[in-house]
């Protein structure tokens, strides 16, 4: 979705829309994402009550060049439910929506969260920033792992084992080499250990003793956290991935991600957050879950000051408390003291904002020759870098590489378009690359195309090949029946032969045999 939650607003019912415009802070947001005009049209219409103003007031003071802009205003109300037509050539407010709006202007609204809330430190908001960081890498690299192809960089570079549902076997065989190392630090850290415990007074053993014992505690119960995340991301969010038809079952039962899935990992992350979002609304029914409840908090997330942590809502059951855990693994939160405060990352400027376009502080240059660098030390941009770029030299903050056609091909083959491909380039392009236009070399997007209608050109089915037939008849007949079941693919009436859907293979089996009994 490109436009964001107000494109979401328009594909709901009336009912449903009527339903959050009960809470005063989603009619606060609607109302400062609108258009300038539409907002201009809300206030002249918030003191006036039905049938409302008519719209000859409102088209006398328009200018030609006005009018589109007019009717772009009024369609975006319409489609929102914020205006009515009670009476022809009249518009008035939503009387739900002007109500709510009113006590917003006289101040007779007061948001229990926003009083509820405090502000946040320097180092909490990095803690906030890395923990998105790493529960969005957790759901692009779980994609990558899944995929059919191997990894170029080599499967050493998932940083997701804790994830994985074999990570025991896995992590020993991967890490044999590293866990030598570990034991030798561990036992340096032991003898200095003993060596600083045999130091302390006899009186000062119990404090310590006990002081061992509290941090014990706190351990167990730091580890439980991770157990369950790592429970609740198998059960709740793989599921929710293959929901969106990103992921796909097997059948020995195992998740492989799909086509529109490695498209996933090229979108921006605008596109990618909307998907994940509009897919867990629409499962609110297998949640249990009241579709104003899951969306009214998201749009409250979505405006949340980031610097600012807020108390959860009081009362709340079981199921929206494994909602609230879901946001807390899709990274859109980070929750804290004891899971009864929670904090919004940077993930939520996205439900917010209102387009997707190009950023402008990209770190990809990619030159005609299709020699292309990346200025990134960032795995997950190395690794769908990699994707479609034959890698030469790694430093530590630049990748260089050249695209090819076998790269390309490949890419295409796993689902990639060449659309898809220079919106990606594009996207993060290094500032340099602005300095022309177009943003890609003409040479190298056309080359895109190019492949891409190679790949195209030719297509490949399962079929099964008769020939040799027994007579004319026999072959005319069966061909008949082919033809009318949609099974031909190709037939040559010179050689007498016939190609066949692999599907079809026992409607002309059948056919075989009729035609050998009547020639008996």
């Amino acid at each position: 979705m490109e436009g964001g939650f107000l494109d979401y607003l328009v594909t709901l019912k009336r009912e449903e829309i009527y339903d959050l415009y009960r809470q005063s802070f989603v009619c606060e947001i609607v109302f400062r994402t609108l258009p300038v005009l539409s907002k201009q049209y809300v206030c002249r219409l918030l003191a006036i009550p039905p049938p409302g103003l008519e719209l000859t007031l409102f088209e006398d003071c328009l200018t030609k060049e006005g009018k589109k802009e007019h009717d772009g205003a009024l369609k975006k109300l319409h489609s929102l439910s914020i205006i009515e037509s009670q009476k022809k050539g009249f518009i008035c407010l939503n009387k739900i929506f002007q109500s709510q709006i009113r006590k917003i202007v006289t101040g007779s609204f007061v948001d229990e969260q926003l009083v509820q809330s405090f502000r946040l430190f320097g180092k909490e908001i990095q803690k906030t920033s890395k923990h998105s960081k790493k529960c969005w890498e957790r759901i692009m690299f779980y994609l990558i792992k899944k995929l059919p192809h191997k990894n170029p960089l080599g499967k050493s570079t998932y940083p997701i084992h804790d994830l994985d549902d074999n990570s025991n076997s896995s992590s020993n065989s991967n890490n044999n080499s590293n866990n030598l190392i570990l034991k030798k630090d561990l036992d340096r850290k032991r003898n200095r250990n003993e060596m600083k415990k045999n130091t302390l007074k006899s009186n000062k053993k119990k404090s310590s003793t006990s002081s061992t014992n509290k941090n014990h505690k706190k351990r167990i119960n730091a580890q439980d956290k991770p157990e369950l995340i790592k429970n609740q991301f198998q059960k709740t969010i793989v599921p929710l991935l293959k929901e969106a038809g990103l992921l796909t079952l097997t059948k020995k039962k195992e998740y492989r991600t799909t086509k529109e899935g490695f498209r996933f990992l090229f979108k921006n992350k605008h596109q990618q957050i909307w998907t994940i979002l509009l897919q867990y609304i629409s499962d609110c029914k297998r949640h249990h879950l009241e579709k104003s409840f899951v969306t009214s908090f998201l749009f409250r997330l979505g405006f949340s000051d980031l610097n600012k942590g807020t108390f959860l809502p009081l009362g709340m059951d079981d199921k929206q408390k494994k909602f609230i855990l879901n946001l807390h693994i899709l990274g859109f939160i980070c929750l804290s003291g004891h899971w009864k405060i929670y904090y919004p990352t940077p993930l939520t400027k996205y439900i917010s904002k209102t387009d997707s376009k190009i950023s402008q502080h990209g770190n990809i240059v990619l030159e005609t020759n299709f020699k292309t660098y990346i200025y990134s030390s960032d795995l997950l941009d190395l690794c769908i870098f990699s994707f479609f770029v034959k890698l030469q030299h790694q430093l530590p903050n630049l990748a260089t590489g050249i695209i090819t056609k076998k790269k390309i091909r490949k890419a295409f083959k796993m689902g990639l378009t060449a659309e898809l491909l220079i919106q990606y380039i594009e996207h993060l392009a290094h500032p340099k690359m602005f300095l022309k236009f177009p943003i890609i070399p003409p040479t190298v997007s056309e080359q895109f195309h190019h492949w891409e209608a190679e790949k195209n050109r030719l297509s490949f089915d399962l079929s099964t090949v008769y020939q040799n037939f027994e007579s004319k008849n026999q072959y005319h007949a069966i061909l008949k029946v082919a033809l009318e079941n949609n099974i031909e693919l190709w037939h040559s009436d010179q050689n007498e032969i016939i190609a066949i859907k692999q599907s079809g293979e026992d409607i002309i089996v059948k056919e075989i045999q009729k035609t050998r009994d009547s020639m008996l």
